[in-house]
Parts: structure tokens; C-alpha cells; sequence
């Protein structure tokens, strides 16, 4: 350890870009040196963004989830744990896979995991998001989003979690439904309030049901829905923009799920088949390049078909080249079924695993960026009416 003492700044700064988060942060305890040198990073928003980006392109990926714990007793406790799986090309039938809990100071029974964005966790008291915390256990931050005045007034029929990258903050957005008529709220991290979202006229749904599906990616947030005369409909929220947009998706004929593929968002449909009802086939639709499209028209391609698979698996997300990742929808059991070799693996979790998951990077995104800035704006409020 002493060689790295005579390093450059600079060169010790690409290194730890490098690093995982948490270690980056154990590594404070190194000597004053270091301390002062890594509290300066993580503070430091460029190498936050270039840490976090190294982080996305490894080869590995986690899945945050809720499991028992396996060794406790005879009733063994749950707890949240990180999940990471290591793909190979071998021909074994189990995927290694590293088992490792995540330590948080609010209860399990008590709130339901949703979101992550950027190492930031998001957890909702129930699913029409009433009460929010949102929290980065690398950095062991945790806060409560202010109560939504509408919480109990009107209907909820989805919530969100992103980062707009145009204003450089996080957002979460709750959409809100009343007499065929769709609004929308949205709360920034470090503001205190919630704020109204206008919705255009022409996104007219008469919605039966609250989202069957989400997920955020690059930026906007898709929800799949049941209208009661359009059928299933996708719908979109540019973070940025703040504007929705509608989707027509191609008809559905059993069950659906959202993904990821090739840095692009997808929708995968599945079917049963006729004669044997425990197989099911795929197709993945990938979204084009972007939602400014004519009216009615789909702005998704059918890209891949593939099955027919057992144990009715639903899709997630591509982990690695080929590798899709499924989860069993008997037992819950997660899988990696790759495309080019058509082989089903399992993934080994130690413990029994509970749904849902959501895919996490560990980061050194803080919660507190947008409480410093808006002081900032805040002291140069004060300081304009003094003048």
C-alpha cells in the first residue's frame, strides 16, 4: 500500500474511477491523506458521473432484491440483499452468482422496493407512492419526500423514478387519474414540494386498471396499461420535457414485460402455446430512435422471436451479449437463457428470493447535490431582495 502514496492525484483519481463504490468509500479510512483525496472526489460531480459510468460497463450485473435469511433460526428474517452474477461461456447449468445484504434502517414488512437510478433506491410505503424515501446505501443517505397533497384526493394509477438529465436531478412522478382525464405530479430531490404537471388535451385513455408494467430507461419512463377501449396502451414521461406520450403496442396475446437490449428499450410478448400450454414463445419489439412519431403509429420493431420455453419465465433484461435474464413465474426462480446457444441456465441465490426486483449499480450519487444547490438558489434569492 505505501507504493501508492508517492502517486500523482491525477493518476490516483483514474485508479479509484475504477474501484466500486463502497470500496472507495472504506478506503477513507486509509490514512488523512486519502481521506482528504476521496472526500474531494466523491463531492466532485465529474468524477461521480465518470466512477458511475466505469460501473455500468462491467461485464457483471446486480439485481437488488428481497430474500430470508437461510442460517437464522427456525423463521428466518428477510432483508434486502444485492445479488451479483458473473456469465460465463462454460457449460455448466448454474451461473455463479454472489449472495451480500444491504444494509437499511427501515423494516421490510413496511415498504416496497421499486425503483433504483443511479445507486439511488427507491421505496414506497404502498404502490400509490403516499410516502417516498429514497436512499443511496453506499453513502448510507436516506431521505422522505414531502407528503403529496392529492395523496388520498385523487387516483393513482402509477409512480416513477429517473433522472432528467437536462436539469441534472432526480425526479419522481406520480400519475393521477380522474374522470378520463389523466395529470400528474412531480417532486424533485431536494425540493420540499410537490409540482403540477400539465397534461396535453389529446392524451384522452379511459384507463381500467393501474400499470401492469414499468420501467425507466435513458431518460423517460414507460408504463404498460389496460384502456377500456384502446386495450393495452404504453405509456411515456420524458423526465426531461415533462410531456407524455401514448403508444400503441402490438397486440398482446398472453402476458408482456419491459426490458432492455442493446442500450435501447424493448417490449418482449409472450405466448402460450396452443397445444401445450406450459411452453411459451417470445417476441421482442425494440423501440426507434425516438417517441416523436405520427400519431397512432408504433414506433416499435419486431427484432427477435425465441422459445418455446418451460417454467412460463418472464423476461427482464439482457445481461451480457446474449444473455437474457427470465424469472421463473411459478417459483420465482431466476434464469439466463442465451439466445444464440438456446440454453437455460439457473442463477443460485442463497436463501428464497421474493419479488420484485430491480436491477442496481452501487454509486456515489448523493441525496443531499439538490438540497446543496437549491441553498444556493435559495442564498441568492436573499441575497437579490437585499440589494
Amino acid at each position: 500500500m505505501t507504493s501508492f502514496y508517492h502517486l500523482p492525484e491525477g493518476v490516483l483519481e483514474v485508479i479509484f474511477s475504477w474501484l466500486p463504490a463502497d470500496s472507495l468509500v472504506r478506503f477513507k479510512c486509509v490514512n488523512k491523506s486519502w481521506y482528504s483525496l476521496i472526500c474531494a472526489l466523491i463531492n466532485d460531480p465529474s468524477f461521480v458521473s465518470k466512477q458511475l459510468h466505469n460501473t455500468r460497463n462491467k461485464s457483471s450485473a446486480s439485481l437488488l432484491l428481497t430474500r430470508t435469511c437461510p442460517h437464522v433460526g427456525h423463521n428466518p428474517a428477510r432483508s434486502y440483499a444485492l445479488l451479483t452474477s458473473f456469465i460465463d461461456d462454460g457449460d455448466k447449468d448454474q451461473i455463479r452468482s454472489v449472495t451480500e445484504d444491504i444494509n437499511f434502517p427501515l423494516r421490510w414488512s413496511e415498504w416496497l422496493l421499486r425503483y433504483h437510478c443511479d445507486g439511488i433506491i427507491c421505496l414506497l410505503k404502498d404502490k400509490f407512492g403516499t410516502e417516498v424515501v429514497l436512499c443511496n446505501p453506499t453513502l448510507q443517505e436516506f431521505k422522505l419526500l414531502p407528503k403529496s397533497k392529492n395523496a388520498r384526493k385523487l387516483s393513482c394509477i402509477g409512480t416513477g423514478f429517473g433522472y432528467d438529465s437536462r436539469a441534472n436531478c432526480y425526479k419522481f412522478v406520480r400519475i393521477l387519474y380522474h374522470a378520463k382525464k389523466v395529470s400528474a405530479e412531480v417532486c424533485t430531490l431536494g425540493s420540499d414540494y410537490w409540482r403540477g404537471i400539465k397534461v396535453s388535451d389529446d392524451l384522452v385513455v379511459d384507463l381500467a386498471i393501474t400499470f401492469q408494467d414499468y420501467i425507466y430507461w435513458q431518460g423517460v419512463c414507460y408504463w404498460m396499461m389496460l384502456d377500456n377501449s384502446l386495450g393495452d396502451i404504453i405509456l411515456c414521461f420524458d423526465m426531461s420535457d415533462e410531456v407524455f406520450h401514448m403508444i400503441r403496442p402490438p397486440k398482446v396475446s398472453d402476458y408482456s414485460s419491459f426490458g432492455v437490449w442493446n442500450d435501447s428499450f424493448a417490449l418482449f410478448l409472450c405466448s402460450e402455446e396452443r397445444e401445450n400450454p406450459e411452453l411459451i414463445s417470445f417476441e421482442m419489439w425494440v423501440m426507434d430512435d425516438c417517441l416523436d412519431v405520427v400519431k397512432g403509429a408504433c414506433p416499435l420493431t419486431k427484432r427477435l422471436v425465441f422459445g418455446p420455453l418451460l417454467c412460463c419465465p418472464v423476461p427482464l433484461k439482457f445481461w451480457k451479449n446474449d444473455e437474457l435474464l427470465l424469472v421463473s413465474g411459478e417459483d420465482e426462480k431466476l434464469l439466463s437463457y442465451n439466445l444464440r446457444t438456446q440454453k437455460l441456465r439457473k442463477i443460485q441465490a442463497d436463501g428464497e428470493i421474493y419479488m420484485p426486483f430491480c436491477f442496481y449499480v452501487k454509486s456515489l450519487v448523493s441525496l443531499r447535490v439538490g438540497e446543496r444547490s437549491t441553498r444556493r438558489r435559495s442564498k441568492r434569492r436573499r441575497i437579490q431582495l437585499l440589494q
